[in-house]
């Protein structure tokens, strides 16, 4: 499954003026499989909206209606075209420093695979019920000595990230300064705390 680029006029944006501010940070939403541009609404809504501004994508490989970022099995080549697509995308709106980006399921793999693509473009990242999809690749290298700081939250009742669970945390321990939290009822999902947990995380770096 091949991925192109990415439609600017599906971007859910929380400024009226649909573009990156002068002076203010950028976070950059990816939703998960089989999702939309709108799946990271309760992160938006958590964040503060006052002092960065939030763009949401949408994936450019359609399934069932909606759309994804990869195919299901979440190829290392795939991964690579979707974080090139991202990173295309902020270059075309001309996006200040600093950018996080945070990912939901899939999107979660993308934000990990954007820290190996170019890991001077991205400040910090949250993987919501995400994980990491290649144990290895070359620009690991760099990232080990960048170790960009990086929020990973799941439910401990999320079956589908389960097996990737422990290989995703040996990952952001060899890589990253990754903080790390679970929650105990909460299934495949972004759940409010979870929600407010990354943002607090992502607040925290990108306003420093």
């Amino acid at each position: 499954m091949s991925t192109s680029r990415l439609d600017r006029d599906a971007v859910l944006w929380s400024s009226p003026e649909r573009s990156p501010r002068s002076g203010q940070p950028l976070v950059v939403c990816l939703h998960g499989y089989h999702g939309s541009e709108i799946d990271l609404v309760p992160l938006l809504e958590a964040l503060p909206l006052d002092r960065l501004v939030v763009a949401s994508l949408r994936g450019p490989v359609p399934v069932g209606g909606k759309w994804a970022w990869a195919s299901y099995a979440v190829e290392p080549t795939e991964l690579d075209a979707a974080s090139r697509a991202v990173l295309d995308w902020l270059g075309s709106v001309g996006s200040p420093t600093p950018v996080g980006i945070a990912g939901f399921s899939q999107g979660g793999a993308v934000a990990a695979h954007l820290l190996r693509v170019d890991p001077a473009r991205v400040a910090c990242a949250a993987l919501l019920s995400g994980f990491v999809a290649a144990a290895s690749l070359p620009g690991d290298a760099v990232l080990r000595a960048a170790r960009p700081p990086v929020f990973s939250g799941h439910g401990l009742r999320d079956s589908l990230v389960e097996p990737f669970r422990e290989e995703t945390s040996r990952w952001l321990a060899a890589h990253t300064r990754a903080v790390e939290k679970r929650y105990a009822d909460m299934g495949h999902a972004l759940g409010g705390e979870l929600a407010r947990d990354a943002a607090e995380f992502l607040t925290g770096h990108l306003l420093a």
